[in-house]
């Protein structure tokens, strides 16, 4: 549609206008903003894709997760080194809190536990 009304006014920012009133859009900027990515994504413009800022904020994702993991692991760590010995419902609290703290992810300890009853 702004491609389409570039006939009809003398530059961009009425062309926008045009539009906006027409698809009752709030903002001539949100416009602005949607036709620039539109041309990102095509390839007419240099900028980060539609799809790379997907994949990055999946990336940025995992990796939180994995940091929340590794700051468990580390956590455990003691436990670990001084051996399988203590009882497995102190382990579980102890993972169970450090979690909490963590950002709330899903307690690793309930598969552990569910493993360590199997083997038993």
């Amino acid at each position: 549609m702004v491609a389409e009304a570039r006939d009809d006014h003398p530059n961009e920012t009425t062309d926008l206008q045009a539009v906006t009133e027409k698809l009752r859009i709030g903002s001539r900027e949100a416009l602005r903003n949607w036709l620039k990515q539109h041309e990102i994504d095509a390839g007419t413009c240099p900028g980060t894709t539609s799809e790379e800022s997907a994949q990055l904020k999946a990336l940025k994702d995992e990796n939180a997760e994995l940091k929340r993991s590794n700051a468990v692991l580390e956590a455990t760590a003691p436990f670990f080194v001084a051996g399988l010995d203590r009882p497995t419902h102190t382990l579980v609290a102890f993972i169970d809190e450090h979690w909490a703290r963590c950002g709330g992810v899903e307690p690793i300890c309930r598969l552990y536990q569910s493993e360590r009853c199997r083997a038993e």
